[in-house]
């Protein structure tokens, strides 16, 4: 069972790496950030996966596993993927408390 691509946790995933990454427009650019992965993270992931992380696949897959997203986490500095989405909730929250009213 996978996550759908278009989950918003997933879309600030992309972005999140993309600033660390830079932005990623081509095949040899998911290519780098797949030897980047394997290099900082000791794991591989598939060029073809990312480019479906990415919604840059021509094929039908839109679910990633959360093992994937785990290695993807860990690449932008957290432990895993339910660190990440808990990260964001805290930070929407904070965000949110920002323009409450009392």
């Amino acid at each position: 069972m996978g996550i759908n691509i278009s989950n918003p946790q997933i879309l600030a995933l992309r972005t999140e790496v993309e600033r660390n990454f830079g932005k990623i427009t081509s095949h040899s650019g998911f290519k780098n950030l797949s030897e980047q992965i394997e290099q900082r993270c000791r794991e591989h992931i598939s060029i073809t996966t990312l480019e479906r992380i990415w919604n840059y696949s021509t094929r039908n897959a839109d679910n990633i596993s959360v093992r994937i997203l785990d290695i993807v986490s860990r690449f932008v500095g957290v432990d895993n993927w339910e660190d990440f989405c808990n990260t964001l909730y805290i930070k929407a929250k904070k965000e949110s408390e920002l323009f409450g009213s009392d």
